[in-house]
């Protein structure tokens, strides 16, 4: 699976390559969905042996963005809702794999799933579902945010 491509310099907490306190994501794309594989650190624990609830959720959503990015071809910023549903936290130093797909394009948006579970399948921990309207270059500039030029050549004004 080839990896996505993530500049060095994102400060992203979830998936910035250099944080210094990060998860240090990186994500893959096989087919038509994005993968994420974590093994969640000792010092990522909530109850004990089990990774924070909201560490957990944070790896969703950051394959889920990446899904929407990657799978939907620009820059997504998140819509109107988000639905998660926690089944269990993925154990501490055991990897696990989450998983992306778009689950319905609209004209307005892109409605992406994204899954957590076991290497193997048999365990799910939780599901993220959340829609996706594509950032407009107006709303990045506001914001003030510094995105590379690939990210801002196909956005909308």
């Amino acid at each position: 699976m080839p990896k996505l491509e993530n500049p060095v310099e994102s400060p992203c907490f979830g998936c910035g390559p250099k944080h210094a306190r990060g998860l240090r994501l990186s994500f893959e794309r096989s087919g038509q969905q994005v993968v994420c594989f974590h093994t969640p650190r000792e010092d990522e624990v909530g109850w004990p042996g089990h990774m924070h609830p909201g560490l957990h959720f944070m790896v969703l959503r950051e394959t889920s963005y990446w899904g929407a990015l990657e799978l939907g071809g620009k820059v997504h910023g998140a819509g109107t809702r988000s639905v998660l549903r926690i089944f269990a936290s993925p154990p501490v130093s055991v990897p696990f794999r989450t998983r992306s797909r778009i689950k319905k394009r609209t004209r307005r948006g892109l409605h992406i799933t994204a899954v957590s579970e076991s290497l193997d399948g048999k365990k799910r921990y939780g599901v993220l579902q959340t829609i996706y309207l594509p950032a407009k270059r107006s709303f990045v500039e506001r914001a003030g945010l510094q995105l590379p030029d690939y990210l801002l050549n196909d956005m909308d004004p």
